[in-house]
């Protein structure tokens, strides 16, 4: 559920409990890796992480919210329906492989001169290396 990279920095954290299949480690790791688990789940639970690393809002009609999702933990609160109509929510997912395609691509066409700047290197995306 986490990677690290070859310098042994953490760059992605997969934790999605209710979608999780089957655990697959060898099993000397199984406790291990169940108190890990179990030390990570705390961590994001705890009222004192959430005070100080959790964004909330109300989102309006319309509104899009994009990020990147192997280096943001997120989730939606309850739903209550209210008289005036349901929720709609649409997810998408994209590649980081094709956002930095796109990047070098309007980097290329020239559109913006500052993003043509050789000085601008759009290799270091979260804590990959696209270079």
């Amino acid at each position: 559920h986490i990677c690290v990279n070859d310098q042994g920095a953490v760059t992605s954290v997969f934790w999605a409990p209710p979608f999780e299949g089957p655990l697959q480690v060898p099993e000397c790791d199984v406790e291990e890796y169940f108190r890990a688990y179990h030390a990570f789940a705390m961590l994001i639970e705890a009222r004192e992480h959430q005070e100080t690393t959790r964004i909330q809002t109300r989102l309006q009609p319309g509104t899009l919210v994009t990020f990147n999702n192997r280096r943001m933990v997120h989730g939606r609160s309850r739903f209550h329906e209210q008289s005036a109509g349901g929720r709609h929510l649409q997810g998408c997912y994209t590649s980081m492989e094709v956002y930095v395609n796109r990047l070098r691509v309007l980097q290329n066409r020239g559109l913006d001169p500052a993003l043509r700047s050789p000085g601008i290197p759009i290799a270091r995306v979260g804590d990959q290396d696209h270079s």
